[in-house]
Parts: C-alpha cells; structure tokens; sequence
C-alpha cells in the first residue's frame, strides 16, 4: 500500500528529458487495490508543439500486497564505475511492522526505460537526513551525527568513524580518483596551555574522503567561522596540489547571504531576497552569461550573476527547478514549475523556460489546450509539406552523389599511398634513404602533433606580443562536432588553461569563442612509430608522460563562414597573483578540410607486440572521460558497402514514390465523391445553379492543391521514409570509415 503522501512524483533532468517517477497503487481487474507500483515517464520539450512531450513510458510491479508500506525516498542520476554511464537511480523503502525495520531498494534505470535491482539492504531505522546517491552507486545518509554508506563494491552497510555535530556536504568533487567528499563540523579539540593562546571557534569544520578515509582540516574549503550557518554549497572547481586542498565554492547560509570562497577565504558576498536556503545550482547559458541558482523551502527561486555577484532575477511558487539544454540549443536552459494543478495524463503544465536572455518559454494549463487544437489545421498544408519533402530528397540524393564521388577520390589516395609505401619498403631493403617530397605528404595528419603554418595573422590577433612560452607543439583535431586544440608544454606549470579568439576574414573583429579547458597528462609518443620527417624535426622528451593543455569549442559556428583563423591564448598564472595570457600560435580551419576529414584522429596499428599495445591503451584510457569505450573495428569492404547504400538510397525513392501516389490517390477519391454529392443538388434558379458552380470550382481548387489524406497513412510514410534514410547514413557513415580510416587496432 502507498500512502498519500508518498504518492507524490518526483522530477529530475537527465541528457535534456525530464524524468517522472511516481510509486502509486496498482489495480487489479476488479477495480481493487492489488499492490503497488513504480511508474517512469520521459519527456522531452517540442518547440513546435511548444510543450513538453512523453518519449517512453513504463512500470514495474513493486509490490502485489496492498498491505505492504511501501515509499519513494530520493531519485538522483548517478555514474556507474563499471561502464562511466550516468544512470537514472531510484531508491524505494519498504516498512517491515513485525521487526519494525525498513528495507531499501536501489533501482537503476536502463538505456531501454526498464528498470532493474541493482542493490538492497536493511536498517533499524529510518533514513531522513542527508540521503545522497553519489558515483559508484553509492548511497549515504547521516543518523545521530554518524555517516553511513553502502554500495555494491563494499557489500555491506559501513559507518564513516567520524563523529560529526552537523554535516554541510556530502557530494562528489573533480579531483580525480577520490571524488566522493564528506564536508562537517566537530568540536575543537582541547588545546595545550603550555603553547601560546589561539583564537578557537566552538565548531571547527572538517573534512573526510571516502575512497581513502582521509580526514583533513576543513578550512581549506570554509572557514570555521561559517561552518555552523552554512546550509548548501556548490563547488564551482576543486584540486588537490601536493598536500593542499585548492577549491572555489558558492555557499548558503543561514543569514540570508551568498559568499563565495577561494581555497577557504571569503571573496564576495550577496545579500539573498529570500529566508531558508537549500539548495544552489549552476547555470551556463552562453552568451547570456553564468548565473548561481539558489531554491528556497519556500518555494522561491533567484538567480545571480556568476561574474557581478548581483541578484539578476527572482521566482515565486516555484515547486520545481532544472537545469538542462531541454531545446537543444547546446547550453543550459532554466526551467521553472509552478505549483498549480496538472492537467490530465500527467503531462507537464504552469512552467517557464528560459536562459535570462533572448529565449523564454511559458506555458500555462490552458494553453497547451490551445496548442493542441491549432495543430489539428495541419493537414491542410500538405502539398506544402510533399514539396518540401522532394526537396529533401533531391537534396539527399545529390549529397549521395556528392559522397561518392568523394569516395572515389579517396580510393585513389589509399592507392597513392600504398605505392609510396612501397617505393618506401624497397629503399629501405636496398639501404638507400627515402625521401618523402612536401606534396606526398599533404592530407597525412598524425595523431600526436602537426605543424600549424602560419597564413600572416590580422594585425588584432597579434596585438597579444608573444612571449617565450613552455610549448612544444600546437595541434588541432576535429571529433564529431566540435574542434580539440592542444597544446604540448615543456615545463611543470601548478594551473594553466588555453583560450581562442576567432577572426572570421571579413573585418567584422576578434570574437571571444565559447570554450572548455581541461589539463591532463598525455602518454609520450615514444612507443609510437611515427614518420621520419617527424623524428627529425626536434629531440623528443625522455618522460614518460608530457603535460598537455586542451581547449574544446562548437565546430558549426566557425565554418559556417567558409574559412577562419583562431589565436590560441595561453592563460598562466603569476607570482604576485591572478593570471596572465600570452600568444602561443594560431590554427586555421577551412569547411572544405574539415569535410574532407583533414583534422579527423586515427588510432593507427603502431605497436610492436601486445605488450606495448596494452600500455597505449591503457595511457589513452586514463586521459579520455568515463563517458567513452573502447572497441575493435569490424567492418565491411569498401565495394559492399558502396552497393548497399545504393540500394539503400533507391529504396527510399521509391518508398517515398509510392507512399505519395498512395496519399494522392486516396485524396482524389474522396475529391470525386464530394463532387458527386454536388451533382446530387436540383439547382431552382439561375442564381442557384451559379452558386452550386462556384462551390464545385472551389471544391476542385483546394482538392487539387491542398488534398486531405489520411493521418495514419501519411504517419507510416514519414516513419518508413525516415528508416530508411536512418539506414543509408549509417552505412554512408561506415563506409567513410572504411575508405578514410587506416587499418586500426581499436576505436573509442
């Protein structure tokens, strides 16, 4: 049995869909309560329809005894250490009266919407405080100022041996290994009087890991002069250099402020318009700017500037808040839900979203009724819509064209190619030097590095006067849609990040791109076989791994203009404090390189024995995120795959042929029987007979250009029409592979 209360539905975002989860009574036939059930609804927001839509629905049986008390503690993404995939994880609680003790049941959500146990254990008592499902999965509450946890790997429940008087935080941090982070308060312990007097606060704050049990001085992160009223925080960046612990943070307190903490000293603070703070996220709109979003208990929202530390906007009865990219726009969007009634079906009503710039929707309980009733006029624009789908698949079909005769051109590359390798293998048998000329090697890219030549920068790119830098090398690759450039350092550097200032060619100046910095160490190339140009060009390093600074940034906005060339800024740190950047090099970017998959990465068969092969892989493993896999490559041959997206490509024609002289057939008949209803009507007079004509002509006009079909007809040609177009761009999309990929070992 689910009790009211416990009935409720809880929301959250995941990959730019909204997540229902509700546990609710199940039914049997008879209309009775039967037990008890777990129901999972995705949604996702249509722009066109301006509302938000159900992808998938499903449900699991919890229960089949209506006695049963059953109920819906916390529901929370959360990665699985297995796999690096973030996981829907819903946690349910079953109440067992004879032992008055509770079971607890953590469910994960597959890629199909199933759900599945992925852990179960008891307590004596209830969970209430502090329940945080964190990687692994792992689960964590607090109960009487003591720290519990479990998780598949530990097996069992397990108690943190740290005796806390509150707890702030309990959340995952980007250190690397040790993620999970225990942030709380103690009492000071007793000082020796034989040592000079310090100021000592009633609370200090501490801090705890939970991979290591590593208990260190939370003062690094806050003061102890904040521990005691701070009630939420959100980490904007953390790192462990050497011993010390360097982090930035935003934190609620009790006092109605906002302060923002660099390695545990106060750098600002913001007054909050509202009482009970609980919770504070980040936003990234773009070029609307960042902002802090901080959600009151009672049902208030505000939004404050990242940079300017002001207040930018506040919400009333708000019941609900997320932040995803729910229109898909490639940053985040702020969506709103206000406490109001829900229409039927459970479908999402009274919300707004919005990025605090030029983009904003709301959507109220009644105009999505509205919506909905508009959209029903559709069918009348089907001719429009048949025109443009011709379009469509003329267009398709001279990119088909267009691909093919790009992989003709590549054929005769790889033919190239192999007789230089040829030519190669015999000077190199007879004990004569071969000579690589500049224009052999063009369209060759090399995995670890490439020589950026320099096409005589605008005058504004240089206003940066390059200094004596730490860079070895400056490369660039494209990975699906966005450009990777990197940077090779020579030197230990504590903190540094790269930037890019684009010029488009046109004049219009320097445009600051939107870009993600992340610094790591690469594995050194000296494992790999590269070319001997690239040998002899400089000495490379001795180590074992070189320090490599990435910066990554949308492709679609740089060639959209057909060519442009970016500055790569390299922002340092100094002595007397804050940052510095300097010119380090340029990269240039043309449409037609990129189509032609000039900058595109290859995992090239480069490994003496297995042993060798094992360390690369297990090298580029620990640099690439959780999120990517490692594969062995099996395709087909080039010629096979030719044949099939042409019979691919063929099938779609006549797919669409045939579903529109269908559409246009059934359209014409229902045409000639309105017609005959017409001829049916005995005119009275000659003004009459006019009018009958009139409507007859009328009547033929909008049969012939805008024909009402069926909804269900034209519904199964769109679906087959779009199956097999899904088909012929994944086989165009393997043979591109085929053609342009050498011979690989593995791919991610």
């Amino acid at each position: 049995m689910v009790s009211p209360e416990e009935e409720c539905i809880r929301l959250f975002a995941l990959n730019s869909d909204i997540l229902s989860v509700q546990l609710a009574p199940s039914f049997s036939e008879r209309q009775s309560q039967s037990g008890s059930e777990l129901r999972l609804r995705r949604m996702f927001f249509g722009r066109e329809a301006g509302h938000f839509l159900v992808r998938n629905e499903s449900k699991v049986l919890v229960s089949k005894r209506a006695t049963s008390q059953f109920g819906l503690v916390t529901c929370a993404p959360a990665v699985d250490v297995k796999n690096g995939q973030v996981l829907p994880c819903i946690l349910l609680k079953q109440q067992k009266r004879k032992t008055n003790s509770f079971k607890y049941t953590l469910l994960t959500l597959s890629c199909s919407d199933s759900f599945e146990p992925h852990l179960e254990f008891k307590l004596p008592y209830e969970m209430k405080d502090n329940i945080t499902i964190a990687r692994g999965p792992t689960v964590l509450w607090s109960h009487e100022n003591s720290i519990f946890y479990t998780s598949v790997e530990v097996g069992e429940v397990q108690q943190v041996y740290v005796q806390l008087l509150s707890v702030c935080y309990i959340g995952e941090l980007p250190i690397g290994k040790r993620n999970i982070m225990i942030l709380g308060s103690q009492k000071p312990a007793e000082k020796d009087h034989d040592k000079q007097p310090k100021i000592t606060w009633p609370h200090q704050a501490v801090g705890y890991f939970l991979e290591d049990g590593e208990l260190f001085d939370g003062a690094w992160i806050l003061p102890h002069a904040y521990i005691s009223v701070v009630k939420c925080i959100f980490f904007v960046s953390a790192e462990q250099v050497g011993d010390k612990f360097q982090s930035s943070l935003v934190a609620a307190t009790s006092k109605n402020q906002l302060v923002r903490f660099e390695t545990g000293v106060p750098k600002d603070i913001c007054k909050l318009p509202f009482e009970e703070p609980a919770n504070v996220q980040l936003a990234d709109t773009g070029l609307a700017g960042c902002f802090f979003l901080v959600s009151f208990r009672g049902g208030n929202v505000c939004a404050i500037w990242k940079n300017s530390f002001q207040v930018a906007h506040c919400w009333e009865g708000v019941s609900s808040l997320h932040v995803d990219d729910f229109v898909g726009r490639g940053t985040d969007q702020i969506l709103l839900l206000f406490e109001k009634h829900e229409p039927a079906e459970g479908a999402l009503a009274n919300f707004v979203i919005t990025d605090l710039g030029d983009m904003t929707y709301n959507v109220s309980y009644f105009n999505i009724f509205n919506v909905v009733d508009d959209a029903s006029g559709a069918a009348d624009s089907l001719q429009e819509n048949y025109l443009r789908m011709v379009q469509a698949l003329e267009s398709r079909l001279q990119s088909g064209m267009t691909s093919l005769r790009d992989l003709q051109r590549g054929l005769e590359v790889k033919d190239r190619l192999l007789l230089q390798s040829v030519k190669a293998l015999v000077d190199a048998v007879s004990g004569r030097e071969h000579v690589v000329s500049r224009a052999e090697q063009e369209g060759l890219v090399s995995l670890w590095d490439e020589d950026v030549e320099d096409e005589g920068p605008d005058e504004r790119l240089t206003a940066f006067e390059p200094h004596p830098l730490p860079v070895e090398k400056i490369w660039q690759r494209v990975v699906e849609d966005r450009l990777v450039v990197g940077a090779v350092l020579t030197e230990e550097t504590a903190s540094v990040s790269l930037s890019l200032l684009s010029e488009d060619g046109q004049g219009s100046g320097v445009h600051v791109l939107q870009t993600h910095s992340r610094m790591f160490r690469f594995p050194c190339p000296s494992t790999v076989k590269e070319p001997l140009a690239k040998r002899t060009k400089q000495d490379r390093s001795n180590s074992a791994e070189r320090l490599t600074v990435t910066v990554v940034t949308d492709l679609a906005p740089l060639v959209a203009c057909g060519s442009i060339q970016c500055a790569v800024l390299l922002h340092n740190g100094c002595s007397q404090g804050g940052t510095f950047a300097k010119l380090c090099g340029h990269v240039s970017l043309d449409i037609q390189d990129v189509a032609q998959g000039k900058y595109c990465p290859h995992l090239v068969n480069c490994c003496k024995s297995r042993a060798q092969l094992l360390q690369v892989l297990d090298s580029l493993c620990r640099s690439l995120p959780p999120s990517c896999e490692v594969q062995p490559i099996q395709g087909k041959a080039a010629e096979e795959l030719v044949l099939v997206l042409a019979s691919s490509l063929e099938r779609e024609a006549l797919t669409l042929r045939d579903g529109v002289s269908s559409l246009l057939s059934a359209a014409s008949m229902a045409a000639q029987g309105g017609a005959q209803e017409y001829e049916k009507v005995q005119p009275m007079d000659d003004l009459q007979a006019h009018r009958i004509e009139m409507e007859r002509d009328r009547e033929r006009s909008r049969s012939v250009w805008s024909p009402l079909v069926e909804v269900e007809q034209y519904r199964g040609l769109s679906t087959a029409v779009s199956q097999f177009g899904l088909e012929g761009d994944l086989v165009a999309y393997s043979l591109g592979e085929v053609l342009y990929t050498p011979h690989a070992v593995c791919q991610g």
